[in-house]
């Protein structure tokens, strides 16, 4: 059982997927030569992908069930249990529609849409993209190199991104998300409405060529449609007037809010030492606000594990804008969940991103503390034990190996290399099956790096460690 016998099974498995194209099958649902294709890596991966089924387990009655608390795949067994009989056609003998697209070029800032008529429920519709990414940097913080974005708009209008992803923390609860570290996505609707159906594959960061190509695979009872007779919707709620919508149909938040949809405010921390307990789920993000007014200020930010961390949190400061794993100003990543800053001096709104790496929940007590100008409701929190002054880049770049702003760690190994990590579902999982498991071609994610970016900024430091 495992991987000894998932990976082979699955090695055949895309055998039998490139002969399916090989042999026309996908036409006409039998044998034709001459609509025979030589399928890309992307289009067996995205049909193998496609074919993944949730994974159960037996009770002591032998009733089988089913665990999952969320459709998509998830860090336990990525996309699930490879099933072929559930994405390859073959005409009258199937109970579903099957259509593929195979070396679809997209531009940075392109959305490319696809419409779908629902004709019936009695099978899911399913989409599936994926992409062979350019070689990443070793040791960058982000293993993908080019981001694209699959998003299904439904027939009663609601919102659903690849992957299924979802983040809640002590504010918000399950929050849905891009995924911005894999080069393989899939939403699901089951039992969809009749109605029209909206697919989008958006070029949101292709920066090493000026395409990139992707295969996607659709199933389900579906006739395609040649007009999208709603128009094509470009970001959702049209970034609820907090944001601006982007080309390639993805929100850039205004730095008070947060969301796919720009509605979630970003909380503010107290910046008078008192502790502010923040909560994040596995593989999720979130945000806090921090406000200087005076340029003589200093304020020094800390936080720490409470009793319920039971994962690694690893904390990224950016200055008037949220940090991500390829931009931040400052970063405490190591495999710790306790750090601070200290002695910074720069006025304006810094953001504090919370993200809870790999596999685990996460639990953290921010202190902030602010000195040189009267502490306010709109300063943000975290008290800090390393001291560093700093003056924040522009364009901060989490592939270099200094750091604009040094902090300290608890941990020894604050200043660890980066790693990478497969993962189906989130930003840093490993997925694993204990059967013959589509996860063996689930996408690779990117990992945390303790290298931050210095793009011409100043930094000092009383710590040892640079994150």
């Amino acid at each position: 059982t495992g991987t000894s016998r998932a990976t082979p099974i699955c090695a055949g498995a895309a055998g039998v997927v490139r002969q399916y194209f090989m042999e026309g099958w996908h036409e006409q649902g039998y044998a034709n030569a001459s609509a025979a294709v030589t399928p890309s890596a992307a289009l067996v991966k995205s049909t193998m992908i496609h074919g993944g089924r949730p994974m159960r387990w037996q009770e002591p009655s032998g009733v089988w069930v089913d665990s999952r608390t969320r459709i998509g795949p998830t860090i336990s067994y990525g996309y699930g249990l490879l099933d072929l009989s559930s994405v390859l056609w073959f005409g009258n003998g199937s109970s579903f529609a099957m259509k593929s697209y195979d070396d679809v070029a997209v531009t940075e800032g392109q959305l490319l849409t696809y419409c779908f008529n629902i004709t019936g429920n009695a099978t899911d519709f399913r989409v599936s993209i994926a992409w062979t990414d350019p070689p990443g940097t070793p040791g960058a913080a982000m293993s993908l190199v080019h981001d694209l974005d699959l998003t299904v708009v439904d027939a009663s209008g609601a919102w659903h991104f690849g992957n299924a992803l979802h983040t809640s923390d002590e504010t918000y609860t399950s929050v849905p998300h891009r995924d911005v570290v894999n080069n393989a996505e899939q939403v699901t609707l089951e039992a969809p409405a009749q109605g029209q159906v909206t697919v989008r594959v958006g070029g949101v960061d292709i920066a090493n060529s000026a395409t990139q190509k992707f295969a996607m695979t659709v199933t389900g009872n579906y006739q395609a449609a040649e007009v999208c007779s709603g128009g094509t919707p470009t970001c959702m709620n049209d970034c609820s007037g907090h944001g601006t919508c982007s080309t390639a149909g993805v929100c850039t938040c205004d730095v008070a809010y947060r969301g796919e949809d720009c509605s979630l405010d970003v909380p503010l921390l107290p910046g008078d030492g008192t502790a502010y307990t923040a909560h994040v789920t596995s593989g999720g993000w979130s945000y806090y606000r921090l406000v200087t007014y005076s340029t003589s200020a200093v304020f020094g930010l800390s936080f720490a594990g409470t009793s319920q961390n039971v994962g690694d949190a690893d904390v990224y400061l950016m200055w008037g804008a949220k940090p991500t794993l390829a931009m931040y100003d400052g970063a405490i990543v190591d495999a710790g969940s306790s750090g601070d800053w200290s002695d910074i001096q720069y006025a304006g709104t810094w953001v504090v991103g919370l993200f809870a790496y790999c596999c685990d929940d996460v639990h953290v007590d921010f202190t902030l503390t602010v000195t040189g100008e009267e502490a306010s409701s709109s300063s943000s929190s975290s008290s800090s034990s390393s001291s560093s002054s700093l003056e924040p880049s522009s364009s901060s770049s989490s592939s270099s190996s200094s750091s604009s702003i040094d902090g300290s760690s608890s941990s020894s190994d604050s200043s660890s290399s980066s790693s990478s990590h497969s993962s189906s579902s989130s930003a840093s999982s490993s997925s694993s099956s204990s059967s013959s498991s589509a996860s063996s071609a689930s996408s690779s994610s990117s990992s945390s790096s303790s290298s931050s970016s210095s793009s011409s900024s100043s930094s000092s430091s009383s710590s040892s460690s640079s994150s």
